[in-house]
């Protein structure tokens, strides 16, 4: 699921989805994205979080 800082609504529209989608006993892994550049296809500021099943 990613997650963009700058992107409050979306963030919270990618939750509900990862949440309505994920199987009992999965983990969701959330990739959180600092901010990405335009025109530039690299992200930065990025980190991983693992929510416990």
């Amino acid at each position: 699921m990613f997650s963009l800082k700058n992107r409050r609504e979306l963030c919270k529209i990618n939750i509900a989805m990862a949440e309505e989608q994920r199987e009992e006993g999965q983990q969701v892994v959330y990739v959180h994205v600092g901010s990405v550049p335009p025109q530039i296809s690299r992200l930065t500021n990025v980190s991983l979080e693992v929510k416990a099943a």
